[in-house]
């Protein structure tokens, strides 16, 4: 009877050890899924040259320029559109030469798109309502100055534009021409954060804002996606799903020679993250004063830095110097250097992992 009850106690032990080891590796680390892999050589079908499979894009249920784009955008100060914008509501701050300029989501959800020249630079504001990703690119390709519209299309559930010169299709997540004659080229991103109005109108209040007079008619005070934000819909075809994340977690996603993706709920918890993306050292910091993520290279002048957070400033490990949020020393061995700023792209999970099916993921 005791070397039974022997026997009962190891198989107990072994049991729940089992269950813990699960429930450790299942859980607490995330699971290694294979990777999904998608072909985006450059090719031709029927004369036609793309980096994706032509199958792969699917009708928005509208025409090209049905959802029309903004091509001479007009612009309002913080207490004209404070009248009607949501504090909670999020939209792209886009600085060039110290100037800010705000691109409300509660506009851009109805155009998607706007063709912009601020300070002399022409610049491309994008906000996919599926992906709930915004972007801001360059406008120039080579040294043409190009103007873009909806294609009525979508890869991964993502809007594809078109440039108007060309007619080539152009991937927002990918930043890339997937169909036409400039299929496999890249557009430049610029840096741009992603804010809620609240916080904007706070930090930036002499920054102009994307005004109502867009020429068309629309309620800007209502969304047309409704609860879709919140809910678990898909309303289009993948072409791959990684379950290490629920579909719709917000994620940003940073783009080196590699990929990386940083879950909201890790940004929040550890506020500065020195990472290393493919070949480059970064840091992402997450401002608590505007719920704002910037990411930069850490290297300056061939060292590497090591930063953490001490209230509102940043230090580097190696000496000590402080740093603004915004990347400027300004104090220290390293005072009046600049960090380089690179874009980051918020965004939902299920749309980043379609698009960068080996990018990494950080995890609280």
């Amino acid at each position: 009877m005791r070397s039974r009850g022997i026997y009962y106690f190891i198989f107990s032990v072994l049991i729940v050890g089992g269950i813990f080891a699960y429930q450790y590796w299942n859980f607490r680390i995330p699971r290694q899924l294979p990777i999904q892999e998608y072909d985006f050589s450059l090719r031709e079908t029927d004369g036609v040259k793309h980096i994706v499979d032509l199958g792969d894009l699917v009708s928005a249920g509208a025409p090209q320029d049905n959802i029309p784009s903004i091509e001479a955008p007009e612009f309002e100060s913080m207490p004209d559109a404070d009248v009607y914008l949501k504090d909670d509501g999020y939209g792209l701050d886009l600085e060039i030469d110290g100037d800010h300029r705000f691109y409300p989501y509660q506009l851009m959800v109805w155009h998607e798109i706007v063709n912009d020249v601020f300070n002399g630079q022409p610049v491309l504001v994008t906000y996919c309502p599926l992906c709930e990703s915004g972007v801001v690119f360059e406008r120039r390709i080579g040294e043409q100055t190009v103007e873009f519209g909806t294609a009525g299309r979508l890869w991964n559930n993502n809007l594809v534009m078109y440039d108007r010169q060309t007619q080539t299709w152009w991937s927002q997540i990918l930043g890339q021409g997937v169909v036409g004659e400039l299929a496999g080229r890249d557009l430049q991103r610029l840096p741009a954060q992603v804010m809620t109005w609240d916080a904007w109108k706070r930090q930036y209040p002499d920054g102009e804002v994307l005004s109502r007079e867009t020429g068309a008619d629309r309620d800007y005070t209502r969304d047309p996606y409704g609860d879709y934000y919140t809910n678990s819909d898909i309303h289009f075809t993948l072409t791959g799903r990684d379950a290490r994340l629920q579909v719709k977690e917000r994620i940003y996603g940073v783009l080196t020679d590699a990929q990386s993706a940083y879950l909201r709920a890790a940004v929040v918890n550890e506020p500065v993250i020195n990472d290393q993306i493919g070949g480059l050292s970064t840091v992402l910091v997450y401002n608590d004063e505007t719920e704002a993520v910037r990411v930069f290279s850490r290297q300056i002048n061939g060292q590497i830095l090591t930063f953490s957070k001490n209230g509102q400033t940043l230090i580097d490990e190696q000496t000590q110097s402080q740093w603004s949020l915004d990347g400027l020393a300004i104090s220290g061995d390293w005072q009046g250097a600049t960090l380089e700023e690179l874009p980051v792209i918020s965004a939902f999970w299920f749309c980043w992992s379609a698009a960068y099916p080996n990018s990494n993921l950080h995890l609280p």
